[in-house]
């Protein structure tokens, strides 16, 4: 039997990919040790649950691209670097979360993916796409970007321009989808906190594993850290 990674895939942030991660976290697949993980922040006083190691080497395979605000790359650009790298990505992986699976990690604007494609005769890949309303996303990023970004020019950015930015990775997210044959579960941030439980019964009935308790879950989804003021 293949050993199991899920993913968290999402075309930009501020979808709720953290929460997402955490209740996988909470049904025991493997996100990391605390130490090996971006820590919380304001923004997200809970966690990111993001591989630090993997940040960075996004960050370098991707130069340009992430985590930059930009527009996507070329298509062929994140095939070729799926080719070159899916060796060196696999090799983070089990040095990051050793033996212990199902794993469970991030595909930040879909470019791990772009890895695990070549990997999919060695492991069993289940991907889970969040997505969130358009409107309170953007709503988010602009709020996230007046306090965290440096550069006027997003710093000042109009709702117009978010929301251009957030279609553009869109439309890239969906290219990638009809590119990249993976098993895809398709949930949005308001499921899973308006139909918490059914959602998440959903979504472990779809990775093969048991959800954790519902009062487990319910509190981990506090609806208190939505749409606050200076953060969501």
């Amino acid at each position: 039997m293949k050993k199991k990674i899920v993913v968290v895939a999402y075309h930009i942030g501020r979808v709720g990919s953290s929460a997402l991660m955490g209740i996988l976290k909470l049904g025991g697949l493997n996100a990391g040790e605390s130490n090996r993980l971006t820590p919380p922040a304001p923004m997200n006083p809970k966690g990111f649950f993001e591989l630090k190691r993997q940040n960075r080497f996004l960050g370098e395979t991707f130069k340009g691209f992430y985590p930059d605000i930009t527009d996507p790359p070329p298509l062929d650009v994140v095939i070729e670097k799926g080719k070159l790298f899916h060796q060196d990505y696999r090799r983070l992986l089990n040095d990051e979360l050793g033996d212990v699976f199902p794993y469970v990690v991030k595909a930040q604007r879909f470019l791990v993916l772009s890895f695990l494609h070549h990997l999919q005769q060695e492991y069993e890949i289940k991907v889970i796409v969040i997505s969130r309303n358009e409107h309170e996303q953007v709503l988010s990023i602009l709020r996230v970007w007046k306090k965290n970004v440096l550069d006027p020019v997003f710093r000042d950015a109009t709702y117009d321009f978010v929301l251009a930015y957030i279609r553009k990775w869109k439309e890239f997210s969906r290219h990638f989808m009809e590119s990249f044959p993976f098993e895809y579960y398709h949930v949005s941030f308001e499921d899973l906190i308006r139909h918490g439980r059914l959602e998440v019964d959903r979504i472990f009935a779809f990775i093969g594993e048991k959800p954790p308790s519902p009062g487990a879950a319910a509190q981990w989804l506090d609806v208190s850290l939505v749409n606050r003021p200076h953060y969501d």
